[in-house]
C-alpha cells in the first residue's frame, strides 16, 4: 500500500509540473505573435536584389493610396514594388498594421487583390492574381502576385524576416 502511494505521488506530481510548463509554452506562443520585422523598405529592397519584381516602378505616397488601397490610417508602415514590364505578373506589397487595425488591412489587400485581377490583361497575369497569397504574420500583411518561380521565395523572405 506503501509503495501504490508513493507511486500515486510521484504521478500527481510529474502531471502537476507537465502542465506547468505547458502553461508556459502557451505564453510563448503568444508573445511570439508580437512578431518584428526589419523595416519593410530594407526587406523590399532585398527582394528586389534577388530580382523578385522585374524593373520595379517608383510608387509614391499618393499612388500608393489611389491604387493600391494603402490607409495610412491603418498601417505604420508600408513597401510596394510592381514591375514596369508587361506581360508578366509582378507585385509585391507588404504593410505593418497599426494596432487592432490588422482585420482592416486584411480587408484592404483583399480589394487590392481583386482589383489585381479585374484589371489583369494578359493571362498570366489574371492567374497569378487568382492564386496569389495573402500572407498574415503578425501585425504584418504581405500580397505577392508573383510569377510561380519567385513566389514562394518572396513568402518565405517575408516570413522569415523577423528582427
Amino acid at each position: 500500500m506503501k509503495k501504490f502511494a508513493a507511486v500515486l505521488m510521484i504521478a500527481l506530481a510529474s502531471t502537476t509540473a507537465f502542465v506547468g510548463c505547458s502553461g508556459n509554452n502557451n505564453s510563448q506562443v503568444e508573445s511570439s505573435q508580437a512578431v518584428e520585422k526589419e523595416p519593410l523598405a530594407d526587406l523590399l529592397q532585398k527582394m528586389i536584389d534577388e530580382n523578385l519584381v522585374r524593373m520595379p516602378m517608383e510608387v509614391d505616397e499618393t499612388l500608393a493610396q489611389e491604387a493600391y488601397h494603402i490607409d495610412l490610417n491603418v498601417v505604420d508602415e508600408y513597401a510596394i514594388a510592381q514591375t514596369g514590364i508587361t506581360p508578366g505578373p509582378g507585385l509585391i506589397v507588404m504593410v505593418k498594421a497599426k494596432d487592432g487595425q490588422l482585420e482592416q488591412a486584411k480587408a484592404n489587400m483583399e480589394a487590392l487583390k481583386q482589383d489585381q485581377i479585374g484589371n489583369a490583361f494578359y493571362p498570366a497575369e489574371q492567374e497569378a492574381a487568382e492564386n496569389a497569397k495573402i500572407i498574415v504574420d503578425g501585425n504584418y500583411v504581405g500580397l505577392f502576385i508573383l510569377n510561380s518561380e519567385v513566389e514562394q521565395t518572396a513568402i518565405d523572405m517575408f516570413e522569415n524576416s523577423t528582427k
